[in-house]
């Protein structure tokens, strides 16, 4: 009885920190993407200030 419960403890601790390592990747990409966002917007401003320009 002992064991199975220490079985699906570690099991839970191991899923817990799969679900932690994967909300961390998402949180992390979805910062990027942001950052990514942020610098299209800026490059598009450029050739928007170009274009008039000429």
């Amino acid at each position: 009885m002992d064991s199975d419960v220490t079985k699906y403890a570690l099991k839970l601790t191991t899923l817990q920190a799969d679900f932690l390592n994967a909300t961390l990747f998402l949180y992390k990409e979805s910062r990027n993407d942001n950052r990514q966002d942020a610098q299209i917007a800026r490059l598009e401003l450029r050739v928007e200030k170009n274009e008039l320009q000429f």
